[in-house]
């Protein structure tokens, strides 16, 4: 109903454009996804309208990026999101998990420990889980490197984070 309406009323509305990439996405059409929402992205850029907008539109196409393991440019488009909010928790810890997915195991604690400083700064709305799967991200890290060491004081602080944790 979307698609018609783009369609038949030719309408360049960043936000009709997102909304129907949002519905191709949760129907699994990744492609048409990924194409409707970076219409809405450079639309919103030429009208120069939400920037709210523009932040949800990056990070979802870093979403549909990912699912068709296009790497490289769903790490560009969450980058853009977190240019323009520095607080997305879990947009970094995507980007950490798709650089150690490459084997940039560097970038990937970068990330991880970015993430971390973000939930440090408000803990109190960060869930014990969000906390203990970033330093889980760490310990693969770890283990991949064969730091052994690292990666069995980053399983203390899991289980530090989320008691829970250990009968799951």
């Amino acid at each position: 109903m979307l698609e018609r309406a783009i369609r038949e009323y030719q309408h360049e509305d960043p936000v009709l454009f997102f909304l129907c990439g949002m519905a191709n996405y949760s129907l699994g059409y990744l492609l048409n996804a990924e194409q409707l929402i970076e219409k809405a992205i450079s639309f919103n850029k030429l009208q120069e309208c939400d920037l709210k907008l523009d932040q949800l539109a990056h990070t979802q196409l870093g979403h549909v990026l990912a699912q068709q393991e296009k790497t490289t440019a769903a790490i560009e488009a969450y980058s853009r999101a977190l240019e323009l909010d520095t607080q997305l928790l879990p947009v970094a810890v995507q980007i950490g998990k798709l650089y150690f997915q490459e084997g940039n195991n560097t970038l990937a604690l970068e990330y991880f420990d970015y993430a971390l400083e973000v939930a440090n700064a408000d803990l109190m709305s960060v869930r014990p889980e969000t906390l203990a799967d970033i330093y889980l991200q760490k310990v693969k890290v770890f283990e991949s490197l064969g730091m052994l060491e690292h990666a069995r004081q980053e399983q203390k602080k899991v289980l530090n984070a989320d008691p829970t944790f250990a009968h799951r």
